[in-house]
């Protein structure tokens, strides 16, 4: 997503900062110009909207950790507009990428169209790229009306000194993750993201804060930490290291940049490859999952904890796997499973969430259960032979929304599971 600015003299707003950024303001989201829309009261269309630039670029630094580091949010561009028009732009990131997509909008004062639809991913350096220009065009622009010291401005600056700390970048990250500022945050929501920063590896922060509300935080460590000593070896998985090299020496080089789901279903191929389970049958439960990396007598845990399905440990002698219960056994395949493609893809050292966010990571640990769970030939042989959705679902022991995501990333493979 790309702003370009013309800017413009003249303007007769009362604030000093929107006086100076008036403009022609251009947007595009991959090839496609968003800004187009259509004065109903012409019948005219125009390509660029006239605006300031401050209060998008105002936004856009309020909310920039929240949206590099967040993976539960959406945000709206018409909430960034102050009273001006916007077309309806949303951005939601995922850990590794921002999905952004545009539909038609239409005001009512003043009545105007916007009609432009488009989609775009990009990465979330790009988009750091991209919004970080059009920040700082807008202040050299602040600069040069000699409109010094505004909040923009103070704002920048902070973003730029975090960067620059490795640290006070971490914080900001995992503060971003959580959904709070990093820089007007109480107390309390910044010593959660410290105690947690000690329980959990420093690349599955970010996941384990988004799939948390703060009231949650401490109950959920607490039931990490408790899990593992009440199950002890119960819950070891001893060769699941050696497992995981074999796995990413065979996993295509660049894999990371591609679709989530085609990242977890080729780990999975790698796996059933290295355990030798190309014509594997339904799992009946967990220990018979964990028996195939090492596991004597594998437990799922019974407690849970909301926010968490399970949660892998790397960080111990051998790597753990706490799956939460009691449940379905075929929630409880899934989520084993979930744990084990997290380790095998990104081998944390430390502890790893399993949650409901929809993250990246997330969805290669979903794709990754499911191709295990369930491969793809699989079920194309099932319903070559017949059998509906449900019927597949039962005889595999994995649920029905399960077989329905698989068919639809085969069937259409720039859908992200």
């Amino acid at each position: 997503m790309r702003f370009s600015a013309e800017w413009l003299d003249g303007g007769a707003s009362v604030s000093a900062e929107l006086r100076a950024t008036d403009c022609f303001l251009e947007i595009r989201v991959g090839k496609r110009q968003v800004s187009r829309f259509v004065d109903n009261r012409t019948d005219r269309a125009h390509n660029r909207i006239v605006m300031p630039a401050y209060p998008t670029a105002e936004e856009l630094a309020r909310n920039w950790w929240s949206l590099v580091a967040g993976r539960t949010q959406e945000f709206c561009l018409r909430r960034f507009r102050d009273g001006f028009v916007l077309p309806d732009v949303r951005i939601r990131p995922d850990g590794r990428f921002m999905n952004i997509s545009v539909e038609p909008f239409e005001y009512r004062n003043p009545p105007v169209s916007f009609t432009v639809r488009s989609r775009e991913r990009i990465a979330i350096g790009e988009f750091e790229r991209d919004a970080g220009a059009f920040i700082e065009a807008t202040l050299d622009r602040l600069s040069e009306e000699a409109v010094p010291d505004t909040w923009l401005q103070e704002r920048w600056d902070s973003i730029c000194e975090s960067q620059e700390d490795v640290e006070e970048m971490a914080f900001c990250v995992a503060a971003g993750a959580l959904g709070v500022d990093p820089y007007t945050c109480p107390d309390d929501e910044a010593e959660l993201v410290e105690v947690s920063s000690g329980s959990l590896a420093e690349d599955a922060l970010p996941e384990f804060l988004a799939g948390c509300k703060p009231d949650r935080i401490l109950k959920a460590l607490s039931w990490m930490e408790e899990s593992e000593v009440s199950l002890g070896s119960r819950a070891a998985l001893p060769e699941l290291p050696e497992v995981a090299t074999d796995i990413r020496h065979d996993l295509l080089p660049g894999l990371a940049e591609e679709r989530a789901w085609k990242v977890g279903y080729e780990a999975a191929a790698a796996c059933r490859k290295r355990l030798s389970l190309s014509a594997i049958g339904p799992f009946q439960d967990p220990p018979e999952i964990a028996r195939m990396f090492g596991a004597c007598r594998f437990e799922v845990c019974d407690s849970r904890v909301n926010g968490l399905r399970a949660e892998v440990n790397g960080d111990t002698d051998y790597p753990r796997v706490v799956v939460a219960g009691p449940g379905h056994s075929s929630s409880l395949n899934f989520a084993t499973m979930r744990a084990i493609g997290d380790y095998l893809v990104y081998g944390s050292r430390g502890r790893a969430p399993v949650n409901d966010t929809h993250s990246y990571r997330q969805a290669v640990g979903r794709a990754f259960a499911a191709e295990m769970l369930v491969p793809a030939d699989v079920i194309a042989e099932m319903q070559d032979q017949g059998m509906g959705i449900d019927e597949i679902a039962a005889e595999r022991n994995v649920s029905e929304m399960t077989v329905m995501h698989h068919l639809e990333n085969h069937l259409r493979p720039e859908a992200v599971t």
